[in-house]
């Protein structure tokens, strides 16, 4: 029994240094692949991008500015679209508020545009 229990004691041994050297492997192949350069098959992907240049700046600055005078067209059109309808409302409804503002500006009388 002596000698069973020295050879499983043994092989435990064994097997505990094995998963070790193992476990140890592992863990140097997880560090060499996570610090190693990236494999590429196209070098020229590999290259870190190039430089922002002046005319790239340049280019950027254009198309920003036209969006900005884009957005500003479309903002005075649209304001220009409600003016317009909301005065071609204003004349549809005849209301009596503009009858009673142009009889007071005839009689000299200054209107109140609050």
């Amino acid at each position: 029994m002596n000698i069973d229990r020295n050879a499983a004691h043994l092989l435990k041994r064994i097997l505990s240094e094995r998963f070790i050297t193992l476990a140890a492997s592992l863990a140097l192949l997880c560090a060499v692949a996570l610090l190693a350069p990236p494999l590429v098959a196209d070098p020229a992907a590999a290259k870190p991008p190039a430089a922002v240049t002046p005319l790239d700046k340049e280019q950027d600055l254009q198309s920003k500015l036209r969006l900005q005078e884009k957005i500003a067209r479309e903002l005075l059109e649209n304001r220009q679209k409600i003016l317009k309808y909301s005065s071609g409302k204003a004349s549809e409804k005849g209301t009596t508020s503009t009858d009673e503002h142009s009889s007071e500006s005839s009689r000299g009388v200054p209107r109140d545009d609050r």
